[in-house]
């Protein structure tokens, strides 16, 4: 059988039990003080990958599912390290059937998840910034927070001053 894969925060299909002890292992390893890097180690005797979820907990999307975090980490997995079934573990983060690939960058909060980034960031084909869409209406404008690039539709031009002029207010 082919070996399946598990991306997701690793609280979600450890048992409960073993908590303390994965995240003991996970704290001993010297690369989990790295923010944006993985930490290696083993776990029922897999190699496993945890990373630091920028920003802490939240929602990570991307065409291939969600990923769910709760404990503030992500974590490549065999799905034979977890201790759930298949079906939980794909309604708890994603599953493939190839080892994934997976980086994090804390200072300008994204994550890229086999080479997509995950929805609602973009590289900016004008000056390479990577960094928040800014959300309009119609979803085809490409506006950049960074170089200030603007190719909105005039609805959009008007939302998007509107946000920002709250924003200010805020």
């Amino acid at each position: 059988m082919k070996e399946m894969w598990y991306v997701g925060d690793p609280c979600y299909v450890v048992y409960d039990s073993d908590w303390s002890v994965f995240c003991e292992t996970l704290w001993k390893n010297e690369n989990h003080k790295i923010r944006d890097e993985p930490c290696s180690f083993m776990w029922k005797g897999h190699n496993v990958q945890v990373f630091s979820s920028p920003g802490g907990d939240g929602c990570w999307t991307f065409s291939s599912g969600e990923i769910g975090v709760d404990a503030g980490i992500i974590s490549i997995m065999p799905l034979e390290a977890t201790d759930k079934t298949i079906e939980v573990c794909r309604n708890m983060g994603i599953v493939f059937d190839y080892e994934p690939t997976l980086e994090v960058s804390n200072d300008d909060y994204y994550v890229i998840l086999n080479s997509e980034y995950n929805y609602g960031v973009a590289e900016c084909e004008h000056c390479s910034f990577i960094g928040e869409c800014v959300a309009c209406s119609c979803g085809s404008c490409e506006v950049c927070t960074d170089c200030k690039y603007d190719n909105a539709c005039p609805e959009c031009a008007k939302e998007l001053a509107e946000q920002e002029e709250a924003n200010k207010e805020d």
